[in-house]
């Protein structure tokens, strides 16, 4: 988890002509046991069909950590990242004895833009139901704004979902019975009915509240 709640993640997304960048190559390692570089971006591979990186291998270390070395950033150059227990511990150009080099694990991201986590910021995923969908393609949390109370208690383990659950509206507000229908919305007539609909939605596991309104009308 990173150090706000979200959870940490970093995507590499595949490029066709990521920039080259020189510094430390993920070590891999023979059948004979021994370690040697990886080729250069670019360069035959001896595996038929292998890609031009690879990613998840086995480090030469024994560190419990996490390396990705050789990534582009958008907008800049080279980026290595050092990960453990769900957070960022180290980001540069790391040279070719700096620590993370000796991870249990060194993703291999030469060709390759590293980006930080994506989170959707608007989604209903009990009327559209694509959790696993977005998590699948590098979204890493979503902000769900309407839903039953019931999606509050099943809400998806990934991505990690910040859900208000029904909408709060007044009376003849927010259509609750067209659109709305099914629970998306709680009507409440005084101050009191809002407070207890408040009160029922954090009950439940609401990590956000929301409540529709209207500018009045401009004309006379």
């Amino acid at each position: 988890m990173g150090r706000h709640g979200w959870p940490l993640f970093v995507g590499l997304m595949a490029c066709s002509r990521a920039p080259d960048a020189e510094g430390p190559q993920a070590p891999s390692t023979g059948d004979d046991g021994t370690t040697e570089a990886r080729p250069e971006p670019g360069a035959a591979s001896t595996d038929a069909g292998a890609d031009e990186t690879t990613t998840g291998d086995t480090g030469a270390g024994t560190r419990g950590c996490l390396a990705i070395v050789g990534g582009q950033q958008a907008g800049g150059g080279r980026l290595d990242l050092e990960l453990a227990e769900g957070l960022i511990r180290d980001a540069g150009v790391f040279d070719d004895d700096h620590p993370a080099l000796e991870c249990a694990e060194i993703v291999d991201a030469r060709g390759r833009w590293l980006a930080p986590a994506f989170i959707d910021s608007h989604v209903h995923l009990a009327y559209l139901p694509v959790a696993e969908s977005l998590a699948a393609r590098g979204v890493a949390a979503a902000v769900d704004l309407a839903s039953p109370l019931e999606f509050l208690d099943e809400r998806p383990a990934r991505p990690q979902v910040i859900a208000s659950g029904p909408m709060i509206t007044a009376v003849g507000g927010y259509p609750t019975q067209s659109w709305g229908a099914g629970g998306y919305g709680l009507e409440c007539a005084t101050a009191r009915d809002a407070i207890a609909a408040v009160d029922e939605v954090h009950a439940h596991g609401a990590g956000v509240v929301k409540i529709p309104f209207d500018h009045r009308p401009a004309l006379p």
